[in-house]
């Protein structure tokens, strides 16, 4: 179209074009990155190197999964677990795979020195070891007796692991990444800290609010920068993140529980969306949005229900609350 003074008009921008041209979802570092993928991988050969991501409980469940997909959308890795020879044969497996270059870290978490090496590792990278962009906070603990039951010692070192060691990281983390101007931080936390639990569950769910509860705290001083924090609270998640610490909390229906590759996927989702909570499925969202509400009554009525359930299924012969074998009420 040409106008009355001669001078050449675009045609109007529809709102359908005006999408695809916005930058708003890309990484303004990243001039690759494509709207609909969270972490996209970099073009071989162009554009800035390779982002770095380090995943604490990397060695199996939802930190293997991070570390699988992260890998897989062409992020350099540093593992840390306490199972050195393991890390290692997932880095081996995982560069193999991917073409990426994977770091290994042994240390144990739970203990002052192991947060002080991991620690050192976020706060002073060298030429050799490129700056971390995205930290996860994956590794924890949950105790199996009862709180009275159970060693001070257990309790210490899993307070150490779930609380100290998110906290010392976070910390370590965050200075160089303001520097920098980008970088993100994911807690991974747990619908428990929306619920009101016992057993190994009161202190894990503790745990797990003190952690959301740094995160949304975090999160506000970070307005207006360029860097992001962000709790995941998973619901069940089929790992063996039960069986290994010993508890039978772990023990739901499978239509509760997810794999925990969906999780990553949920959860690296609402990263790129800049959420602060990320609380993946439905059903887990609804208990977490009710169970600050829930009457302790209640709770406690469905904690007895549980565990009755679960011991009869490892006694069958086991009689039922409140009946005989013969299953006539027993009298008052």
């Amino acid at each position: 179209m040409t106008s009355p003074a001669g001078r050449h008009r675009d045609p109007p921008t529809t709102r359908t074009e005006k999408t695809l041209k916005s930058p708003r979802r890309t990484d303004p570092r990243r001039p690759d990155a494509a709207p609909d993928d969270p972490l996209p991988r970099p073009r071989p050969g162009t554009g800035p190197p390779a982002p770095v991501a380090l995943v604490t409980g990397a060695s199996a469940g939802i930190g293997a999964a991070f570390a699988a997909r992260l890998a897989a959308n062409g992020h350099d890795l540093v593992l840390v677990a306490r199972s050195d020879q393991r890390l290692r044969d997932t880095a081996t497996t995982l560069t193999r795979q991917h073409g990426v270059a994977v770091e290994v870290l042994g240390a144990d978490l739970a203990t002052a020195e192991g947060q002080r090496r991991v620690a050192h590792r976020l706060a002073e990278p060298t030429r050799v070891q490129a700056p971390v962009d995205l930290l996860i906070n994956n590794a924890g603990s949950a105790s199996a007796p009862d709180f009275a039951d159970t060693d001070p010692t257990v309790l210490r070192a899993a307070l150490e692991l779930n609380v100290a060691a998110v906290l010392e990281l976070t910390r370590a983390a965050l200075p160089g990444m303001l520097a920098r101007g980008h970088g993100a931080i994911l807690n991974v936390s747990s619908v428990n800290a929306f619920l009101t639990l016992p057993g190994g569950a009161a202190t894990y769910g503790a745990n797990k609010t003190y952690v959301t509860a740094l995160t949304k705290a975090i999160a506000l001083t970070l307005t207006g920068s360029r860097v992001q924090i962000m709790a995941l609270c998973p619901g069940p998640t089929r790992t063996d993140f039960h069986t290994h610490n010993g508890t039978r909390e772990g023990v739901s229906p499978a239509w509760l529980s997810h794999s925990p590759e969906w999780v990553v996927e949920r959860a690296l989702a609402d990263l790129h969306r800049g959420r602060t909570v990320s609380i993946p499925g439905l059903t887990t969202k609804l208990i977490a949005l009710a169970g600050p509400h829930m009457p302790l009554p209640v709770t406690a009525f469905a904690v007895r229900r549980t565990r009755a359930r679960r011991a009869r299924s490892a006694d069958p012969m086991r009689p039922r609350p409140g009946r005989c074998r013969g299953g006539r009420r027993w009298g008052r």
